[in-house]
């Protein structure tokens, strides 16, 4: 595959993709809507399906076709893991589980990219920026959920305690929109008006979302793809608004580099403990006909301690939001069954919420040890296996910095999302960064 997508994906079908892609992210809609996104890149693509099912039949053989096979071993291998060891059926929703879908989301992703379909996604996402400005201003984290108290802006003293949600569930949702709308504007061409323009409101809106991980791995990102800039481009391209951006933002977390160092550290706020006693009342409490495990807190005998405990007794000082208690119980689920895993079934752990005097599902904030503990170590290795022969290096930064992003949130490896997809699209396209872009328009 090349850049040059077929002139089939007219600007309107790259209008009608974004949106349908980013549809799901949306306060209130399904995430089942993610089907309707990769149904309608199908239909519309529909030529191109025919086309290579034909030539697949012709030639099952060919070299070009061994990840169609790797993509079957997966599915064959996952679909006896969940008969043999996935979990128990409580309802007809417990018959699905996400790598149903992976064929799905690579045959999507495939179809989709195009220059038309980055910059309206890009577009989107500031859009929706301006409803978190909004939210900012008037004190409320979201217009569009009920939060009760938790949803008034009482503390503007870090950008983390005034979190908003503009269009989406929650701040993280949001962040991580943001986060790929930094990587997607590097490969857009656009005049130096709109790149600059959409860059200043996606860095405003990600300091009012304020999801740490995003912010740290775009500094890291922006600092490395700067310093290969202006080592690989023309020598007037410091004119190009991407370096020239960056360049600003790197000075500036420089210059104002304590104030930033106390946001990231919420004002010095004391770090949680993965090994706290639980509320007594909470944890009386069961969540009946789920397959989620109850989630438990960190073992301080070391006769009694496994490795999740170990591992996050050492991570014991760091401010973690609560993800060293998730990684002590997804790491020590590992442990214990580390072929087979959760039986291709999605894990997910339940802790009773206080605050919200509810049960919370909670995923493992980190996209590895989702895909491990689901999965085991043998299909994980496949999954991995196909995303090494899948790999195009020119596009190896960007890939980076979303496999960075994954280690602290659960962004690919989802089942079907919008990081997935272009975390695909990435993979498969050799896309030409606009470094060298200083245009005068």
């Amino acid at each position: 595959m090349n850049e040059n997508v077929p002139a089939k994906n007219s600007e309107s079908r790259g209008v009608l993709c974004a949106l349908l892609l980013l549809l799901p992210t949306f306060v209130g809609a399904p995430v089942q809507l993610y089907l309707v996104f990769a149904f309608v890149v199908l239909f519309l693509e529909r030529d191109r399906v025919v086309s290579f099912a034909r030539n697949f039949r012709k030639a099952p053989f060919q070299k070009s076709n061994r990840l169609v096979w790797l993509v079957g071993l997966i599915l064959v291998f996952s679909l006896i893991n969940k008969v043999f060891n996935g979990h128990a059926i409580y309802s007809l929703r417990d018959y699905y589980a996400p790598f149903y879908l992976f064929p799905l989301l690579i045959a999507a992703s495939a179809l989709a990219y195009s220059q038309r379909f980055f910059k309206v996604l890009i577009f989107i996402v500031a859009f929706e920026s301006f409803f978190g400005f909004a939210e900012y201003a008037t004190g409320m984290r979201s217009f569009f959920m009920n939060l009760g108290d938790s949803g008034v802006i009482v503390d503007y003293g870090t950008f983390y305690n005034s979190r908003v949600y503009g269009l989406s569930a929650n701040s993280s949702i949001l962040a991580q929109k943001l986060f790929l709308a930094f990587v997607l504007i590097d490969f857009v061409r656009l005049s130096k008006f709109w790149e600059w323009t959409l860059r200043v409101i996606l860095f405003l809106a990600l300091l009012i979302t304020f999801s740490r991980i995003a912010v740290v791995v775009l500094l890291v990102y922006w600092s490395v793809t700067f310093l290969i800039g202006i080592i690989q481009v023309k020598a007037n391209s410091w004119k190009s608004p991407n370096l020239q951006f960056k360049a600003l933002v790197l000075v500036s977390a420089l210059v104002f580099i304590t104030p930033l160092k106390n946001q990231l550290t919420r004002d010095g706020h004391d770090a949680e403990s993965a090994f706290e006693s639980e509320d007594a009342s909470s944890a009386k409490k069961i969540l009946l006909n789920t397959n989620a495990l109850k989630m438990s807190k960190g073992e301080t005998d070391p006769a009694l301690q496994g490795l999740g405990d170990r591992i996050m007794t050492s991570a014991e000082g760091i401010q973690s939001s609560g993800r060293k208690l998730i990684w002590l119980n997804y790491i020590n689920f590992i442990e214990e069954k580390p072929l087979f895993g959760n039986g291709s079934d999605k894990l997910m752990f339940y802790k009773y919420s206080s605050a919200f005097k509810d049960f919370k599902l909670i995923h493992a904030h980190n996209s590895y040890l989702q895909l491990i503990a689901s999965n085991g170590i043998i299909i994980s290795l496949l999954y991995l296996l196909f995303y090494i022969l899948l790999f195009r290096a020119k596009n190896f930064l960007a890939l980076g910095a979303i496999l960075l992003y994954c280690l602290g949130n659960y962004g690919i490896f989802y089942g079907f999302s919008s990081m997935d997809v272009i975390f695909l699209i990435l993979l498969m396209y050799p896309l030409t960064v606009n470094y060298d872009h200083a245009r005068e328009s």
